[in-house]
């Protein structure tokens, strides 16, 4: 019996489900590639998993507050890769400006100003095809997830060997309300992916402002070689309040 897609969760969620679905196409994959790591959940969770089919991850975080709290939590396993470091479309050196909480750390500078204290940390940034270029870590990557608040077209760019050549499931952080200047638009990485042979296949954990407008949402581009639609079988993702499966109610009609 063919297992029904997890719609009623987080882009996680629904991922894990698809992980199992496309096993075999991850286990000649079992590498996962987080850049923007933070804390390390994400990794954790996809590596750590019953069954799972990654064997190894790499974790690039390159705010030291956060580098040290990977340390204590993941440097004892062998099978993360911590690095601190940054990652762009160009190699060098670069500003990683944080203001408030931790996770906002970013390369581009701020539109508005956030309370809270503000740290700048001189930082390291590489592309990831030069880095997978040096490193060569064994088995292909099958999951890239990046969260660079705003700098995540420019991490894309720099791995346009690595997308040809590993085929990658992208989780990418997708910012619809301006926050930083030169921040990638959610069209613009659309576009650049598919580009590059991908296509859109969820997007889920929107958040929106108070004011009612869509903020930011995580999306997961596919190799567009695993397209597969039954056109006579489309299931509705659960809204608030709404028990999966039930038809939605139209509002709005005309008069």
């Amino acid at each position: 019996m063919k297992e029904i897609p997890n719609l009623g969760g987080t882009l996680e969620d629904w991922l894990e489900g698809q992980i199992r679905r496309y096993g075999d196409w991850f286990r000649e994959r079992p590498v996962l590639v987080d850049v923007g790591a933070y804390h390390g959940e994400f990794s954790n969770r996809f590596v750590t998993g019953e069954k799972s089919p990654f064997r190894s991850a790499i974790l690039f975080e390159p705010n030291p507050e956060n580098f040290a709290e990977l340390q204590r939590k993941l440097a004892s396993d062998e099978r993360f890769c911590l690095e601190r470091l940054a990652c762009g479309d160009q190699a060098g050196q670069g500003k990683l400006v944080c203001k408030g909480i931790g996770y906002t750390g970013s390369l581009l500078a701020r539109r508005q100003e956030m309370p809270g204290i503000r740290n700048e940390y001189e930082v390291t940034i590489v592309t990831l095809d030069d880095y997978f270029a040096q490193k060569k870590p064994p088995g292909g990557v099958g999951l890239l997830k990046l969260d660079t608040q705003g700098n995540d077209l420019r991490a894309l760019r720099g791995a346009v060997c690595l997308l040809a050549r590993s085929r990658p499931w992208i989780v990418v952080e997708m910012l619809a309300t301006p926050r930083f200047d030169g921040q990638a638009k959610p069209a613009e990485i659309t576009e650049f992916l598919e580009g590059e042979n991908y296509f859109l296949g969820a997007a889920m954990n929107e958040f929106y402002t108070d004011t009612g407008w869509l903020a930011w949402f995580d999306a997961c581009f596919v190799p567009r070689e695993l397209f597969s639609m039954d056109m006579n079988s489309n299931l509705q993702r659960p809204g608030a309040g709404q028990t999966p499966g039930k038809k939605a109610k139209w509002f709005f009609k005309g008069r």
